[in-house]
């Protein structure tokens, strides 16, 4: 199931919840998403930790596996989640709007 469609079911707890996509940059490509539950605990991971090493130490998997489930949690929806700043990383209005999706089915 998409996250759009998760979204928007009577399964989840925010029915008729949708993105601006307004905000972006790019639209989400919303038809070729397949929710993927192991990037959404990397994004909540990445985004509690404020880094990519501490997420993949708190979740137990290693620093490139995290890396590359945000790289392709990104590229499935077409906009940038974190900004990253040396070591560490922030995230930009994707990225803390999709967060708040998260954090609810988490």
């Amino acid at each position: 199931m998409s996250i759009h469609a998760f979204f928007n079911s009577k399964s989840s707890k925010n029915v008729g919840v949708v993105f601006d996509i307004a905000k972006y940059k790019r639209p989400m490509n919303w038809k070729s998403i397949s929710f993927d539950w192991n990037q959404a605990r990397s994004l909540l991971a990445v985004a509690e930790e404020g880094s990519l090493s501490a997420a993949a130490v708190a979740l137990g998997l290693t620093q490139p596996t995290i890396t590359r489930q945000i790289a392709a949690l990104e590229a499935e929806l077409g906009v940038t989640l974190f900004e990253r700043m040396g070591r560490s990383v922030s995230l930009t209005q994707a990225g803390v709007d999709l967060l708040d999706h998260v954090r609810t089915m988490a």
